[in-house]
């Protein structure tokens, strides 16, 4: 079996390792809690590529999760900026 597949085997080594080398080598240019909430995406985008490259269907629990996902997303930098906001406002007076 793994004679005659070798070339997918092969892809799913070298490519999805290179891949995740360059994500994270990209991510060290990037504060600490921008990098958690661009990984904690990560799922969000696996289910969008799988949807519109692979033709997957996505129900209801996709949905709710990606939403889930992206509004818990959305509060972390909203109050990641508030606070920066807040440091800023007391430093300048």
């Amino acid at each position: 079996m793994i004679q005659t597949n070798w070339i997918p085997l092969l892809y799913l080594g070298v490519v999805t390792a290179a891949i995740t080398w360059l994500v994270v080598f990209a991510l060290q240019s990037v504060p600490a809690t921008e990098a958690a909430l661009i990984q904690n995406l990560e799922p969000v985008f696996g289910a969008m590529i799988s949807f519109l490259v692979l033709g997957e269907s996505f129900g209801w629990r996709g949905l709710m999760g990606s939403g889930l996902i992206l509004i818990g997303t959305t509060l972390a930098v909203l109050n990641s900026s508030n606070r920066l906001a807040d440091k800023t406002t007391c430093l300048n007076s």
